[in-house]
């Protein structure tokens, strides 16, 4: 058994359509898909097309790539010819967004995936995904687009979107984190999840829990429950700094601050608290240290070595957040999984279908019940 990490990169400009595409999006992303072909690994880039398409229509409209389109595009093909992988990330609020007065002026009322009807977020996703697969079949004729992560992580209630996924064919949504929650632009609460690292055959109207014969499967961002002091990373400590420095505001993210009418001891008591919680800590490789990750890899590993199959061991970054204090700290990773080759190795996610994986047959329960109550074996799965 081997876990297998896939490093998913949100592909994306600021939440409020501001940043360069090229310092937040292109740069960054050459600088990944070199550091990790360095090591035998390759990427998955989470394109956020709602975005992309906007910029393909603004200068096809003006004839200004004020947005670097054509940078964007070619480094799509060139991922796919490279091996690298591309799927599918959407804030649906740019779906309709206008350019005006030197920025994007986006439709706040869609921006939560979770919040669509079924019959819109199945055209959004629809016109996503064809946006894709016309881009890179010619580059690489078998490329499928079966991968799909929400913007914000915003897949609750999840009834429409689970549909509206599989009506398009795809195949694995990975927006869970377990025990994550938020409350405000976006809603949802991961603490009862099914796992924080097997897959799972997802429910028809709530992502969070398994089901026999699901038809979309959940691949969960890796995430333990730590306190506040163990963040604390240079990458993380580097990204406050700039978001700091450049005033940018990542819109619906983050926890609700206090009230500002709430007493000063009250909001010292909330902070106290807060530093004194347990917070999901994903496996970011954009704002985690080294250290933090390749101990995080080697709890997993102890945790579920017994399954006895290959198991996607899923990453998350953003191209934004890259920095050379996370370069380094991803090197120091990469080197560790190369080292281990016999526990640990790399994928994308169009290695990792889940049929492929688990067998047509295998039910979600398969994987987590027997997993916690029995130590049971994946190879007993139906191939």
């Amino acid at each position: 058994m081997r876990l297998l990490s896939l490093f998913t990169l949100d592909y994306e400009i600021n939440g409020d359509g501001t940043g360069s595409v090229d310092d937040l999006m292109v740069d960054p992303t050459w600088d990944l898909m070199e550091l990790l072909e360095a090591h035998g690994a390759r990427l998955t880039i989470l394109a956020e097309v709602a975005e992309i398409i906007q910029f393909r229509d603004h200068f096809e409209r003006t004839g200004q790539d004020t947005f670097s389109y054509k940078r964007i595009a070619e480094q799509l093909r060139t991922a796919v010819q490279r091996g690298h992988d591309v799927q599918l990330h959407i804030h649906p609020s740019f779906m309709t967004a206008e350019y005006r007065d030197g920025s994007w002026q986006q439709n706040w009322d869609e921006y939560s995936f979770g919040g669509l009807s079924a019959a819109r977020a199945t055209e959004v996703v629809a016109q996503c995904k064809s946006y894709l697969e016309e881009l890179l079949r010619p580059i690489r004729p078998d490329y499928q687009c079966t991968a799909f992560r929400a913007g914000n992580w915003a897949i609750m209630p999840s009834a429409n979107p689970i549909q509206a996924l599989i009506k398009n064919g795809i195949a694995v949504d990975s927006s869970v984190f377990k025990h994550g929650v938020r409350s405000g632009v976006v809603e949802f609460d991961y603490r009862s999840a099914e796992s924080d690292l097997l897959p799972w055959r997802t429910d028809s109207i709530d992502i969070r829990r398994a089901a026999p014969g699901g038809q979309l499967w959940e691949y969960p961002i890796y995430a333990e429950a730590l306190p506040l002091w163990q963040f604390v990373s240079p990458p993380r400590l580097y990204n406050s700094y700039r978001r700091w420095r450049d005033g940018h505001r990542f819109v619906g993210q983050g926890e609700p601050r206090p009230s500002a009418t709430a007493s000063s001891s009250t909001a010292k008591r909330s902070k106290l608290q807060k530093l004194t919680d347990r917070h999901p800590w994903r496996a970011d490789f954009n704002q985690c240290s080294g250290g933090q990750m390749r101990a995080a890899l080697d709890r997993a590993y102890a945790r579920y070595r017994h399954v006895g199959h290959d198991l996607p061991f899923v990453l998350i970054g953003h191209s934004k957040l890259h920095n050379r204090f996370g370069h380094r700290a991803l090197r120091n990773y990469l080197r560790h999984v190369e080292r281990n080759a016999d526990r640990y190795g790399f994928a994308t996610f169009a290695d990792c279908q889940p049929e492929e994986m688990f067998g047509p047959q295998a039910a979600s329960v398969t994987l987590t019940e027997r997993s916690r109550q029995t130590n049971g074996s994946l190879k007993e799965l139906p191939a």
